[in-house]
Order: structure tokens, then C-alpha cells, then sequence
């Protein structure tokens, strides 16, 4: 291949990633989804743990490799969910206590969350497989 030729593919491929990044430092096809709801040590309780529909909370870090490449995923299942869950983002390294209150050794992992206790864990995987493990903890 001509050396040319690669670097404008590689061009292409920064401006396209870099373009496609929102706020949190993931790469998303559409960037600030409002469903998604970032947590805070001071908003756990309130968004979480005294939230009147379940929560999938999602343990994550800016520099994890598979964080970044689930974020899409993430953000698709929490627009499917909208009406009937709500999806949080928790970044461990803002939120090192939750990280070891509720036992995270790896991430990105997932707690499902109802009436403020949590109830189980999804596994990573389509956004159909994801909404259908979510909906199995909805009533």
C-alpha cells in the first residue's frame, strides 16, 4: 500500500474517534444520551438506592479499554430502558468506596438495583441481551 493512502486512513480514523467523544472520555456514536445518570459519592443515595424504578449501575473507569468499547452499548440500553430503568454510570476511581462496598474486582461490571438493594448482575454483551436480562428484574 502507498504510505499516503495509509496515513490519510489513519487521519480519518483520529478524526473520527476524536469527533465521536463525549464529555466522560468514551467513544459514542451519539454522545451526552440524557438517560444515562452520572454518579457522584453525594447522588448515590438519591439516584440509586431511593430511585422508584431499578437501576443498572454500571462500574466504570476513563481508562479502561473494554469500558470504552461497551460505552455504545451502554448507552443504546438505557435509551431502550428509558421508561421502565435507568441506567448510572459509576466511575470507581471518583467512587473507590461503592467499588468495594458492592465487591467490584473487574470492570465494566453491571448490579441491577430495586427498592434500593441490589437484586442481581447482567452480563456484558448485545444491547437485546442486555435489555432482556434488565426486564427478567422488572416487574
Amino acid at each position: 500500500m502507498d504510505k499516503g493512502f495509509i496515513f490519510v486512513l489513519i487521519a480519518i480514523g483520529a478524526i473520527w474517534f476524536f469527533a465521536l467523544r463525549d464529555d466522560a472520555g468514551s467513544a459514542s456514536s451519539f454522545s451526552g444520551v440524557s438517560e444515562l445518570v452520572h454518579i457522584e459519592p453525594d447522588n448515590f443515595q438519591s439516584e440509586v438506592l431511593d430511585s422508584p424504578v431499578p437501576v443498572v449501575a454500571n462500574f466504570t473507569a476513563k481508562w479502561c479499554g473494554p469500558c470504552k468499547r461497551i460505552a455504545p452499548t451502554v448507552e443504546y440500553v438505557a435509551v431502550e430502558l428509558k421508561d421502565r430503568a435507568k441506567v448510572a454510570k459509576i466511575d470507581i476511581d471518583k467512587n473507590e468506596a461503592l467499588a468495594a462496598k458492592y465487591g467490584i474486582r473487574g470492570i465494566p461490571a453491571f448490579i441491577v438495583f430495586k427498592n434500593g438493594e441490589p437484586v442481581g448482575s447482567i452480563n456484558r454483551g448485545s444491547v437485546g441481551s442486555m435489555v432482556a436480562e434488565v426486564e427478567s428484574y422488572l416487574d
